[in-house]
């Protein structure tokens, strides 16, 4: 509902979108309309009766503007067999030009993805997208910008839609994959669909697979793809055939609305809209650069409840919770401008772009969703609901030119190119959704479709919020950012930050608390930190330099025989190259040969690039006895800010907690990482010790944390989680409250040696080589120095190569402490534990198919790897990669998002 003053008279309206299941079509909107009419003329003290409909006019009724008359629905081609071409608007050329100057980079290529419940047949779902494409002209259109931008519509399409078996291609790796595959854009098809089968779950429930839909955004927009998907279930439903010709309106009726446009009272709004004082932009104050690249996600909730809350708040201001969440984004670039006085902000909203006298509007595919320049002065004194209405009215006022461009606006406003209005873009997502009797009509034939989730896309800003209410009712709060610009920890501070001030909103008294009452919520979280964008060419680089002395060279040496490299700069990162933990054992055993000083595996944690191992080992060596040896906890991450938490990875069998530095690095919560590792590392005859016993001392190394009332997590991979467990039980037998347990792929023991003789079995492989009973430690160099052993023997047979050159250094056996150490996993019976727990486990569960002896299938049967049966309170989560591969390359980029999301909400 929105309302405009213009020459003294009152304009009032709606915008809608029909929704059967709501009750809202054009019958009950007209009735809505007269009742508005009847209330604002009984106000106003006047005869309902002279009220002029055409002032209360609304998108969708008889009673608004009509457009000309649209032609009879025809064909796009020229009489001379040439396509026809439509000029792009004004905000498709911004999009393009842009576009075209980051290709192979994603930007502007998003996806949505969602589960499919029941039978699929592939010809049929083929069959109705194809009639979607030969229905929707946007659909058949491409790009062409050899002289003047403008859009190539093309006669014939065909749909590109690709079906993948089961366990041919993770997920997320061929989600990322097509993503940067991108289009071109001069020829027609923007948008494709992908579909992945998933395994038999094996309970007798119905098959299931994965759609992922991909699109580019310069020619359509998330409203469009949502209209587009309801057209394909109504195709699908009709035996692949969408009934009907070309839908008018479409791009070519929109072009030509947009042609007819009046310019200049948009023209005199924006210029008279937009302060001159320079507004604060950035959602962070200035810091150094982040090292990484790409864009990153990063996810918080805010519970139904609490959302309903906010609804019911914003509405006793007559606002929206769309409008609450910029207040609260406003109120933290305030923050961040770290200014005292009032000050204005700018930042960028979207509009659906569809509140337009044009006929069918809300139905037609396209790009006319818009991000507008949103400029209010905050005020520190000033009550936070005064700031709720002046960000609610000045919405209402931009509604009337929703369809101008954001490089329109830019020049009217008179500055300068290099001056930015905004840094920062907010997308409240609120589509047409299926109708009830879409998905009536759809669970008649066996099938149920999840809503989609997006993905969010690289846009032109370094940081796009993106919030909408998920089924649960939830309200989901998604920074997708620039990594070069804002580090993973910071974009999930900034996240959570703002989720923070929307919960505290409700609780404020009355309207009478001001901006500086609710920015006090923060004042134990310092504001986030952004970089400046990257130079070109690099300059500024806060890169290490190797230092002086022989130990630069030794470093080389040592890195190009263990990666097999030409050179090495300095500021490469080990775990970057490629680097993984039993490739790390070997690099230190190249230095401790070459300089005669032995580092330990935190070293290196402590120190990733090569001039940092360089400059530790030009130091001083420590003394005896003060390198810490009797510690276990091995920090990998600081928190991204005081009183995030700490999340405590217990090590898995083996001891190391090098296998979590790539986790550690790719993480991007808020919570500090720390690592425990086996205090039998070094120790040439490890001793058998019990789950039970190894997780006494591990709590009683948390001891003062405990004590202190720290947030802490505790997880662990493999055998790491079940020592978390128990250690979890053990808190909570004393009295305290139960940490929450992440298991990464970590079955639940029965108590039993049941593998331990059988031919083929892991352990008795692994009872083999600490025995010195295969041929496994005898084997060659690799032929790739720093490939990563991808499966069980590959990984028995690097660990042995590498218990053979410590045991020559007289160090640890970790042969034999992974053995003692699997044992000891496998005797322990868990206790019912009170806390609660999360499992993610591996997608690919086919660690250790092929051999004699097949575990693969030993706890991956059951959902919660055997969990079930000892925990009330469980979430289950599944991962790319399998046993093995999960921690490392691109696998461990997803399992870091999933763990972050796990933690935060």
């Amino acid at each position: 509902m929105y309302g405009i003053v213009h020459g003294g008279r009152l304009r009032m309206g709606l915008t809608w979108v029909p929704s059967p299941a709501d009750g809202v079509d054009e019958a009950g909107v007209d009735a809505l309309v007269a009742q508005m009419a009847w209330v604002l003329a009984t106000l106003a003290g006047a005869d309902p009766a002279t009220v002029v409909p055409a002032e209360i006019g609304a998108p969708g009724t008889g009673s608004r503007p009509r457009p000309a008359a649209l032609p009879a629905p025809a064909r796009p081609g020229a009489e001379d067999g040439r396509p026809v071409t439509v000029p792009v608007t004004p905000q498709q050329h911004g999009l393009l030009l842009d576009a075209l100057a980051h290709r192979g980079t994603g930007r502007y290529v998003e996806q949505l993805f969602w589960r499919w419940h029941g039978p699929l047949d592939t010809d049929r779902f083929t069959a109705a997208w194809q009639s979607v494409f030969d229905r929707e002209t946007v659909l058949r259109a491409a790009f062409d910008w050899e002289a003047e931008p403008c859009l190539v519509l093309h006669e014939h399409v065909r749909a590109e839609v690709v079906r993948h078996p089961a366990g041919s291609v993770d997920f997320e790796e061929l989600r990322e994959r097509d993503r940067l595959r991108g289009f071109d854009l001069r020829g027609p098809g923007l948008l494709r669909v992908n579909v992945l089968d998933e395994a038999d779950p094996g309970d007798g429930g119905p098959e299931r697979a994965r759609i992922l839909l991909t699109f580019h955004h310069v020619l359509l927009d998330g409203w469009s793809v949502s209209v587009l998907l309801q057209e394909f279930y109504r195709a699908y439903l009709a035996g692949g055939l969408l009934p009907g010709g070309e839908r008018r309106p479409d791009v070519r009726d929109y072009a030509r609305w947009l042609a007819g446009q009046d310019t200049a009272p948009a023209r005199e709004f924006w210029s008279s809209s937009v302060p001159d004082a320079t507004p604060l932009v950035r959602p962070a104050v200035p810091g150094p650069p982040t090292g990484l690249a790409g864009s990153g996600r990063a996810e918080v909730r805010i519970a139904a409840a609490q959302a309903d809350r906010l609804r019911s708040w914003a509405a006793s201001s007559a606002a929206t919770e769309s409008t609450a969440l910029q207040a609260v984004w406003a109120l933290l670039l305030y923050r961040a401008g770290v200014t005292s006085g009032s000050a204005p902000v700018g930042f960028g909203v979207t509009v659906s772009g569809r509140g337009i006298p044009l006929d069918s509007v809300e139905r037609l595919p396209g790009l006319l969703m818009n991000s507008l320049p949103m400029t209010v002065r905050v005020d520190p004194d000033a009550a936070v609901t005064r700031l709720l209405t002046e960000l609610r009215d000045h919405a209402l006022d931009m509604a009337a030119y929703e369809w101008v461009s954001t490089g329109q606006i830019h020049q009217w406003s008179g500055r300068r190119p290099d001056e930015k209005l905004v840094e920062s873009l907010i997308v409240f997502e609120n589509y047409p959704r299926g109708s009830d009797d879409l998905r009536t009509a759809l669970a008649a034939q066996g099938i149920e479709v999840e809503l989609p989730d997006a993905a969010g896309s690289q846009t032109a800003f370094p940081v796009t919020l993106l919030a909408y209410r998920d089924v649960d009712g939830s309200l989901v709060l998604a920074a997708v950012h620039d990594r070069a610009r804002l580090a993973d920890e910071e974009a999930a501070r900034l996240v959570g930050q703002c989720a923070r001030l929307l919960r505290e909103l409700p609780d404020l008294a009355g309207g009478a608390a001001t901006v500086t009452d609710v920015l006090a919520a923060l004042d134990d979280d310092p504001p986030v930190r952004m970089a400046d964008a990257p130079r070109p060419d690099g300059a500024g680089d806060d890169a290490p330099a190797w230092p002086d002395g022989p130990e630069a060279g030794l470093v080389k040496e040592a890195w190009q025989t263990v990666f097999g490299t030409a050179d090495v700069a300095p500021g490469t990162h080990f775990f970057d190259a490629g680097g993984h933990s039993l490739l790390a054992v070997r690099l230190l055993r190249e230095l401790a040969r070459r300089t005669g000083r032995t580092l330990r595996l935190d070293d290196l944690l402590a120190h990733p690039r090569a001039a940092q191992l360089a400059a530790l080992l030009a130091g001083p060596a420590p003394e005896d006895g003060t390198d810490g040896a009797a510690s276990v906890l091995v920090p990998l991450r600081p928190a991204g800010h005081p009183g995030a938490g700490t999340l405590y990875l217990v090590h898995p069998p083996g001891g190391q907690v090098a296998c979590y530095a790539q986790l550690a690095r790719e993480y991007t919560g808020p919570h500090a990482l720390v690592g425990i590792r086996d205090p039998r590392t070094e120790d040439p005859e490890p001793e058998y010790r019990s789950v039970e016993q190894l997780a006494e001392r591990y709590v009683e190394a948390l001891r003062p944390a405990l004590e202190r009332g720290e947030r802490i997590v505790l997880g662990g991979f493999s055998g790491g989680g079940v020592l978390a467990y128990e250690m979890a039980r053990l808190i909570g037998a004393a009295g305290g409250r139960p940490p929450l347990v992440v298991m990464v792929d970590a079955g639940a023991p029965d108590g039993d040696l049941t593998d331990a003789d059988a031919e083929g079995s892991f352990a008795r492989q692994l009872r083999e080589v600490a025995e010195g009973r295969t041929a496994a430690s005898a084997g060659p160099e690799p032929s790739n120095p720093a490939a990563e052993p991808d499966g069980a023997a590959g990984y028995l047979a690097e660990l042995a190569q590498i218990a053979d050159w410590m045991r020559g250094d007289g160090g640890g056996d970790p042969v034999e402490l992974m053995r003692v150490s699997v044992e000891a996993v496998q005797r322990y019976r868990p206790r019912p534990a009170p806390g609660p727990v999360v499992v993610l486990r591996a997608g690919d569960t086919g660690f250790g198919k092929g051999a004699s002896y097949d575990e693969s299938d030993r706890f991956h049967h059951r959902p919660g790897l055997g969990w079930e049966d000892h925990v009330d309170d469980l979430v289950i989560r599944v991962v790319p990669g399998n046993h093995v591969t999960m921690l490392t390359g691109d696998n461990v980029r997803g399992l870091a998002r999933i763990l972050a999301s796990a933690l935060t909400n």
